[in-house]
């Protein structure tokens, strides 16, 4: 009796298969390996998913694995920032020379800013301590006319040398982002103030010839000052007058004899323009009442000017 053949090759068709379910059980397996056994470079941080990231991503607030696990690890417990560095609650770290005390909260809930820890705060060396806020820069933007403290302190007592042809300011305080501590010395004492602290008007042999259209002249009498400066919580006055209650009130409320009232804002303050744009043809209020009750005798010659 003749034994059943059995073929020693399998069909085409089934063999394929066959090679199919070993490549896919091949490929589950090496990405399953990669995944629980992923091994990072020294510099790095393995992640729960298999992802390496820079060591300095981990336990900084940002999740960079995408799974979280670089904000979870134990190690985020622990951590410690450079001595440079200011460590937020979230376990962040921000050089605190750039971010701690600056004004801006830089840590997710603020403690950079935190108004006891700015209090104490003692500036690092070879860094310079700015008036009264903790806030800390470095050496080299002192008085370089340009304000890196947030109370303009970096700027404050410089030792500044003006050229020859050149008035010294000697300014106490600065407008927005810049110091001016010299102007040509044909500025001194012409009806304007160029030096923030209005120097270059005090002390002139004759008072102020001239009040330009939006200028204010301050109750000394000796120098006049542009009229968006009033009310504006600096003193650019030096005897104060333009921060003065009675002043703000009177001053941004009213127009000079050479302008037109164009209307007044909610808050009480004037809008006013050139008394020679009434009447030209052209309308530069807001409202039009410029050109409102005009007539042919009455239009002035159409200027050079921009239209609203």
């Amino acid at each position: 009796m003749k034994a059943n053949y059995i073929p020693h090759t399998m069909p085409q068709v089934g063999l394929v298969h066959f090679l199919v379910i070993i490549l896919f059980y091949l490929v589950t397996t090496v990405r399953n390996t990669n995944v629980t056994n992923s091994t990072c470079s020294e510099d790095y941080f393995p992640c729960a998913n298999g992802r390496c990231v820079p060591a300095r991503f981990a336990c900084d607030g940002e999740n960079d694995c995408y799974d979280k696990s670089d904000e979870t690890a134990p190690i985020c417990k622990n951590k410690t920032c450079y001595d440079y560095q200011f460590k937020c609650a979230n376990n962040k770290c921000l050089d605190s020379i750039l971010y701690a005390c600056d004004g801006d909260k830089d840590c997710p809930d603020g403690s950079d800013e935190d108004v006891e820890f700015c209090k104490k705060r003692i500036c690092p060396l070879n860094t310079f301590s700015c008036a009264g806020n903790g806030q800390c820069i470095k050496n080299w933007g002192r008085c370089d006319n340009i304000i890196d403290c947030t109370d303009g302190s970096d700027e404050w007592n410089c030792n500044v040398t003006c050229k020859k042809n050149q008035f010294k300011c000697f300014n106490e305080f600065c407008r927005e982002n810049y110091c001016i501590e010299c102007i040509p010395k044909s500025q001194r004492c012409d009806g304007f103030v160029d030096c923030i602290s209005g120097r270059d008007e005090l002390n002139c042999t004759s008072p102020l010839g001239r009040e330009g259209i939006n200028q204010f002249r301050c109750s000394d009498g000796l120098v006049y000052i542009p009229k968006e400066w009033l009310c504006d919580g600096k003193k650019q006055c030096y005897d104060g007058s333009d921060e003065m209650k009675e002043v703000c009130q009177k001053e941004l409320s009213s127009c000079s004899d050479a302008e037109f009232k164009c209307s007044t804002e909610k808050d009480g303050k004037a809008i006013c323009i050139d008394k020679r744009y009434v009447c030209d043809g052209g309308r530069d209020c807001l409202n039009g009442n410029d050109e409102i009750n005009c007539n042919k005798t009455t239009l002035n010659k159409k200027s050079e000017h921009v239209k609203i």
